[in-house]
């Protein structure tokens, strides 16, 4: 599925990626981390969504398509 051209959201569970995490002062940061839990997409969210480990903060956290960076390695 692609929402943009520059987004490929075809990621699968235990593929490496590089996300877009901001804290709560606008910084952004490029960070490494895993895929946890497949696509999701539900009537809470009406996006898709995936759950990501991320190593740097050693926490979980929820990404929209826009905050995907870059499918480091894929487990295909």
């Amino acid at each position: 599925m692609n929402i943009r051209p520059e987004i490929v959201w075809d990621i699968q569970k235990g593929d490496l990626v590089k996300v877009k995490v901001s804290d709560i002062y606008g910084n952004t940061e490029n960070l490494d981390g895993v895929i946890l839990e497949k696509i999701a997409t539900d009537q809470q969210t009406l996006f898709p969504t995936a759950k990501v480990y991320v190593f740097k903060l050693s926490h979980v956290t929820t990404i929209l398509p826009s905050e995907l960076v870059e499918i480091i390695s894929s487990i295909q």
